[in-house]
């Protein structure tokens, strides 16, 4: 359950805390006051599509935080989800979940101080609160929305016989394409073929090496510049060896008989001597090594002329099958492969045909038992949702669950699946969206949330104005069937239905203010006199009179006893 909400800077709302409670949280007020802001709040706390302009004007970022805590009857079933997640629960079965979304439009998320990618964050809140707004009600109209709807009653056996179907479809689709891929037309496939063994042809007549265009520059970069190399090796040897006026040999040589004969007076020179007599020796080899090197050197126009064009071929190359020798020849692999396919082409058919018949009665078999479980759960919602639905007042509604077998296989089953209704007895059953009103949708969508909350063990359920359209005897059995699953979850309800709000435990009124010229969304919590108060209001609007606050409290009084 949701345990705390904290919102700052969020559109109206400079700074709210609300502390809620286990069972039915009830949110009024004067209509524009602010009310569905609180919803969207939670909304983007658990994860909802975050725009700049959420955060309030003169604010540099909004930021909404959550105490959750997992239910004391989870058994392990949440905390267990959340572990294969890679979440870990404190040991007093809390979490905490931290959004804060910049003027930038840049979000972070945070799952107990640690950040988080938004699709982990996301998925950890929804299995912490099922939030229903406007659009829950306009997408139980959508038929793509009712398989989802099914599936999700079958619980976890929905959910391991849909995997199964997933999985075996994505097998059988792959073999599929790769079958088509290689059934493209004749014409096609011998012009394929012929590309792919020129190209292949191509590579390997060059007979490219890894490294060697980097040899290849380094030869071609010695050979321009010989006249270069061999003047300064010339100069570097006479600089040694040379000159009638000697080199730094002769000099060095000079230094160390100096040093040696001064050593005979003072020993500490002696390891001066070993110095310059390893520096002689050394700028000798240097020279030797010099004079070497400058006689091997020789003009090669010939040669450069060679490397020259063994690496106008590389780039040749590299323009046409990729960036470096490397790329090339992994190019060269890959499309050898290819043309190995395309020359066994028939061979290669026959095998995927037959992993193909194999692939297609995996699916089958998977695909048979979700359907028997999808006709199971229809057959039961019917009846379910034929209960609920009299005791939220529509005592001729029916639903109906159509199941359509599909003509080629699908990822999500082998069936079509669309909820039909019938709101008044003698009549044809009907698509939701071209029979249902606004108030039945409403009705429609709490008996499934009242069975989904059964199954699904999500500790929080959010409604917004879920009341919309309902009046007289109807609303109060919502407020009753409200109040019922409550006892199981937590609820979170925006409304302006006096009824329902009489069966809260925990009240918030939203008020919209004004300080120093600026407008702002305030929320208190009502204590049991203030709630008999907000009754009144919600009764008989700003003519609250003696008789509305006896009528509140005579509904407040009857709420608590039925309760």
């Amino acid at each position: 359950m949701l345990e705390r909400l904290r919102v700052e800077n969020f559109a109206l709302i400079e700074e709210a805390e609300l502390e809620l409670s286990p069972g039915m949280n009830l949110l009024t007020g004067e209509t524009g006051a602010g009310k569905s802001l609180v919803i969207d709040a939670v909304g983007l706390l658990i994860g909802g599509r975050a725009t700049a302009d959420v955060v309030r004007a003169g604010a540099d970022k909004t930021r909404m935080e959550g105490l959750f805590r997992l239910p004391a009857g989870d058994s392990g079933k949440l905390r267990r989800e959340l572990g294969e997640l890679g979440v870990d629960v404190d040991e007093d079965d809390s979490l905490l979940l931290t959004r804060e979304i910049a003027r930038s439009g840049k979000s972070v998320c945070r799952i107990n101080g640690r950040s988080a990618p938004l699709a982990l964050y996301r998925e950890v809140g929804g299995r912490l609160i099922d939030l229903q707004g406007q659009h829950e009600q306009q997408s139980l109209m959508n038929p793509r929305k009712h398989r989802v709807l099914l599936d999700r009653l079958a619980g976890a056996d929905g959910e391991k016989a849909l995997a199964a179907v997933e999985a075996a479809y994505r097998a059988l689709d792959a073999v599929e394409k790769e079958r088509e891929r290689l059934q493209q037309g004749e014409r096609d496939r011998i012009q394929r073929q012929d590309m792919l063994s020129f190209q292949v042809k191509e590579i390997d007549g060059a007979q490219l090496a890894e490294g060697e265009e980097e040899e290849l520059e380094q030869e071609r970069k010695r050979l321009q510049n010989m006249e270069k190399l061999t003047d300064k090796a010339s100069a570097a040897y006479d600089a040694l060896f040379g000159g009638q006026a000697g080199g730094a040999l002769e000099l060095l040589d000079r230094a160390r008989g100096a040093v040696e004969e001064a050593a005979a007076f003072d020993p500490v020179l002696a390891a001066l001597v070993q110095n310059l007599e390893t520096a002689y020796y050394q700028a000798e080899d240097a020279a030797e090594r010099l004079r070497d090197y400058r006689q091997d050197l020789e003009y090669q126009p010939d040669r450069l002329e060679t490397v020259d064009d063994r690496l106008d071929a590389i780039r040749r190359l590299k323009r046409k099958y990729g960036g470096s020798i490397g790329e090339i020849l992994a190019y060269r692999e890959e499309i050898a492969r290819e043309l190995g396919e395309l020359e066994h082409r028939d061979e290669r058919i026959a095998e995927l045909q037959a992993q193909a018949e194999r692939s297609r009665k995996i699916y089958q078999e998977a695909a048979a038992k979700l359907s028997a479980l999808r006709k199971k759960m229809a057959a039961k919602l019917e009846t379910s949702m034929g209960k609920e639905l009299a005791f939220l007042g529509m005592n001729r509604a029916k639903l109906e669950v159509r199941l359509d077998a599909r003509t080629e296989p699908s990822a999500s089953g082998a069936e079509e699946i669309e909820f039909l209704f019938t709101p008044n007895l003698g009549e044809p059953p009907k698509p939701l969206a071209k029979i249902a009103s606004g108030g039945e949708t409403g009705r429609i969508l709490l008996a499934f949330k009242t069975l989904l909350a059964r199954v699904e063990g999500i500790p929080s359920l959010i409604f917004d104005e879920i009341d919309a359209g309902i009046g007289g005897q109807a609303l109060q059995a919502v407020a009753q069937k409200m109040a019922e699953v409550a006892e199981a979850v937590q609820v979170i309800c925006v409304t302006h239905a006096p009824q329902l709000a009489a069966y809260a435990d925990s009240h918030f009124r939203i008020l919209k203010t004004v300080r120093g010229q600026r407008t702002m969304t305030r929320i208190d919590a009502l204590d049991e006199e203030e709630r008999v108060k907000e009754l009144a209001r919600m009764l008989g609007g700003d003519r609250a009179s003696a008789l509305t606050h006896s009528h509140a409290r005579e509904m407040f009084a009857q709420a608590k006893k039925s309760s």
